[in-house]
């Protein structure tokens, strides 16, 4: 009769201590989307406490993720997804928890953007081609347009005419007998109105 009230204890003490464990294990799931709420998906989620082992698993297709036998406890929950800024938060598991709805924010973009490029044109340096005052460009009392050699190069420039035409405003007017050097800038036709000079001389 000892024997069997011993064994009686031992079996109710066991389904005691088995209903407790199982009370304590559950299984925390949740879902990450974006400010609009759409899915993200392959996002990674780490669940961890101090002290302790952390687990990680990612969003599936839908956006869920799920950690199963999960004792009650305080935990810190991280996610993480490219594009995405890293979102953490602390949650309390226990038997009654709900999923745990996650929103992610858009990372910020941060961009540097340099230039250089060469002046063709140095405002500073005295420009013979149009006087002989060896004035610069910002001390020329008239428009100045300097075009390079390496920018008549470059473009397949074949005669002088050409080239005089490639300053702006300036279009080679071609009536009989001048061979197309009488230039045209700005409605001044004719060698009275446009004149020009090879290094500072008349022509």
């Amino acid at each position: 009769m000892m024997r069997f009230r011993v064994s009686l204890v031992l079996i109710l003490s066991l389904l005691v201590f088995s209903n407790i464990a199982t009370a304590q294990v559950v299984t925390l799931s949740g879902r990450v989307a974006d400010p609009q709420g759409g899915v993200v998906v392959n996002a990674a989620i780490t669940l961890s406490q101090p002290n302790a082992i952390s687990r990680t698993t990612r969003s599936g297709p839908d956006g869920m993720f799920t950690f199963a036998d999960v004792a009650a406890g305080t935990y810190t929950l991280e996610v993480e997804a490219d594009g995405f800024q890293r979102w953490s938060q602390g949650v309390t598991v226990a038997s009654e928890r709900g999923p745990v709805e996650v929103s992610l924010q858009v990372a910020g973009i941060n961009e540097s953007v340099s230039v250089t490029v060469s002046t063709p044109l140095d405002l500073t340096r005295p420009e013979p081609t149009a006087s002989r005052l060896n004035l610069t460009p910002f001390e020329t009392p008239a428009s100045v347009a300097v075009i390079s050699g390496d920018v008549i190069r470059d473009l397949g420039t074949s005669t002088l005419i050409q080239a005089k035409g490639l300053a702006p405003g300036i279009t080679s007017s071609a009536p009989p007998g001048n061979g197309g050097n009488l230039l045209a800038a700005r409605g001044f036709i004719g060698s009275n109105s446009v004149k020009q000079l090879f290094n500072g001389v008349e022509i």
